[in-house]
């Protein structure tokens, strides 16, 4: 790192406040964090446990709690959640009870379903109303920013990225005035549709210091080549010394995951004291085509977790088989656990139940399987052998190269291996085995 930089985090007169730090938490604080964003529905159904049928045999209701830390199957202190979905809805559940000293709340601003158009959500109108709802529940939140990744389609209302970033200024500075100090931990979000428009909002929101920590979004959020050389341009500006976190929006893929355990590493050997974290809902969402994940697929080209799809069929009825796939939920469930007569409109064998430890094995089966690659990943470090997933492996090592160079040597190492980095994209996180059943 350039001796600047590191003179000037030592001289700092400011003690650095770091991340929220949890109690026995299951993903070691050197590593990223994968953060399911759960939807109200599930969260709700988990808190109150009104489930038509009794639960697996030997299981409780608060064993579906993994924001519980004394939970025995699976815990799991991060979640995420979204003023979009929840802000007109009676959001009572596992999410709004929990214990705030074992969990850690990040919570959306709405600026998804202001992208989809949907839950009538209107930025202008809504933004006090989700400022409020904000700071009665989130420990962390995105600041709420208007996305550019529909910039272009028919019906958006934002027709340039320009308005999408003016717009957004506009809600920084209503948010700046109006926020509670101390009360949430405030992530400024940069969108990209290309290198020089992330470069550009960058340049535009990074005067507000009432926020803490950086979410980085949009279509470029999967590519390391614009995240590294953000990063690292706000390391050579000292925008990101003193932030407690760094959320990558919208990501689950095992090569962004180990990816961003290095980037974590790097920047905190650095002259950084902060967390990074990432996140999706398919846990959730897979749920509706009868998706689950199966076993992970580590080979000397990737790092995947397939999905396939769930058993179905009224023959499973009150089956004593167990269910094929493990996790930390799956070990503990029968076929006939999750194969009942269908409720409501479901067109599976499924009822609520079903559906909600289906969920629990996706997010359980996604955590551990992270859990295993930053494992192998680090392990192959230490060897040098590159082994499995070697492209991967061997990008995991240049992360840190890049970041210990510093700024501007650490741009010439990742222009050097950018055609490494843009070959990641290549492979999804999982794919999704759908052929024809019996």
């Amino acid at each position: 790192m350039d001796s600047s930089l590191v003179k000037l985090a030592q001289n700092s007169t400011e003690t650095t406040v770091g991340p929220k730090v949890i109690p026995n938490d299951p993903t070691p604080q050197d590593q990223a964090i994968y953060i399911l964003s759960v939807s109200p529905k599930f969260a709700t159904d988990i808190h109150f446990g009104n489930w038509k049928r009794p639960l697996p045999h030997g299981m409780q209701n608060q064993d579906l709690n993994f924001l519980d830390a004394n939970n025995p199957l699976f815990y799991a202190p991060h979640v995420m959640s979204s003023a979009g979905q929840a802000l007109r809805l009676n959001d009572t559940g596992i999410i709004t009870q929990r214990n705030r000293v074992s969990t850690c709340l990040l919570t959306d601003s709405a600026g998804f379903q202001i992208s989809q158009q949907t839950g009538k959500i209107n930025d202008m109108r809504d933004r006090g109303a989700i400022l409020d709802w904000i700071q009665d529940r989130a420990d962390m939140s995105m600041t709420l920013d208007i996305p550019t990744a529909n910039v272009g389609k028919e019906g958006y209302p934002f027709n340039t990225i320009s308005a999408c970033r003016d717009r957004t200024l506009d809600h920084l500075r209503f948010f700046e005035k109006y926020h509670k100090p101390g009360q949430v931990t405030w992530l400024n979000v940069v969108q990209a549709n290309g290198h020089g428009s992330g470069y550009d909002w960058y340049n535009d929101v990074k005067k507000f210091d009432f926020c803490d920590g950086w979410a980085i979004a949009g279509k470029m959020r999967k590519s390391f080549t614009y995240v590294l050389s953000l990063l690292l341009r706000m390391m050579e500006e000292g925008t990101i010394q003193d932030k407690k976190w760094v959320h990558l929006l919208g990501s689950q893929e095992l090569w962004i995951a180990v990816l961003l355990t290095a980037v974590q590493r790097g920047l905190n050997a650095n002259g950084c004291n902060l967390r990074i974290s990432f996140d999706t809902s398919t846990a959730c969402t897979m749920i509706r085509t009868n998706d689950v994940f199966t076993l992970p697929n580590f080979s000397d080209d990737d790092l995947l977790l397939p999905a396939k799809r769930a058993p179905d069929h009224k023959r499973m009825f009150n089956s004593t088989v167990q269910w094929p796939w493990p996790s930390a939920i799956g070990d503990r469930l029968t076929l006939g656990d999750i194969n009942v007569a269908s409720w409501g409109k479901s067109q599976y064998c499924r009822d609520n139940l079903s559906n909600t430890l289906m969920m629990l094995h996706n997010y359980a089966s996604v955590r551990e399987t992270i859990l295993l690659a930053n494992r192998i990943m680090d392990a192959q470090q230490a060897s040098r052998e590159h082994v499995i997933a070697p492209k991967l492996s061997k990008c995991v090592g240049i992360v840190r190269q890049i970041f210990d160079a510093g700024p501007i040597k650490g741009r010439e190492i990742l222009e050097h291996n950018c055609t490494k980095f843009n070959a990641l994209t290549a492979r999804s996180f999982y794919e999704s085995d759908r052929g024809d059943e019996d």
